[in-house]
Order: structure tokens, then sequence, then C-alpha cells
């Protein structure tokens, strides 16, 4: 699944990117690494996605995880493959 089939308010985790490593060597402080985990803050008519950082240690003790976000570009949407998980359980494909 790509990141076109996400909805605002999915937690994400990323499996898989095909976007070159020197795209974001370009930007220092960002850690976008295979692995990572994501909400989905805000779709904007389907040009941009913001994503929030997510931990799941800083949700449990209810703390603001919104410290850190990252806004990708429709043009990287097919190159970034995740899994969609929402409290902690994965969920149904979409289609």
């Amino acid at each position: 699944m790509n990141l076109r089939q996400v909805r605002e308010g999915d937690i994400i985790q990323v499996i898989e990117t095909k976007i070159p490593k020197r795209i974001f060597d370009k930007f220092k402080s960002i850690n976008f690494d295979i692995g990572r985990t994501f909400i989905v803050d805000k779709i904007v008519k389907e040009r941009f996605i913001k994503l929030l950082f997510y931990d799941k240690k800083d949700l449990k003790e209810n703390i603001n995880t919104k410290s850190g976000f990252l806004i990708i570009s429709k043009y990287y949407f097919d190159k970034i493959e995740v899994k969609i998980l929402k409290n902690d359980e994965e969920i149904e494909e979409r289609k």
C-alpha cells in the first residue's frame, strides 16, 4: 500500500522507500528510516501529506507527540510503501 491510500488520522509504518537516499541526505534532520512510524496529520488537496513523528511510548504517557513533522509531495506518494496501523492493530486493506 502506498501513501495515496492513507487518510487523515491513520498511524502508518514505512515498509519500503524507493526514493534515493541522497534526497534525504540534503536534510540532515529528517529521520525517514524503514520501520519508522508516523501519524497522518493532514492531506492537502492530494498534493501534500503532513506526517507527524509518532512514538508509542509518548502516546502511552500522554505526551504531546507533535514535536516534529515531515511534508511529502505527491510526486513521492507511489515511491513510499507503508503499512497502516491503528491502535497497535492492523486494519483492513483499503480499496
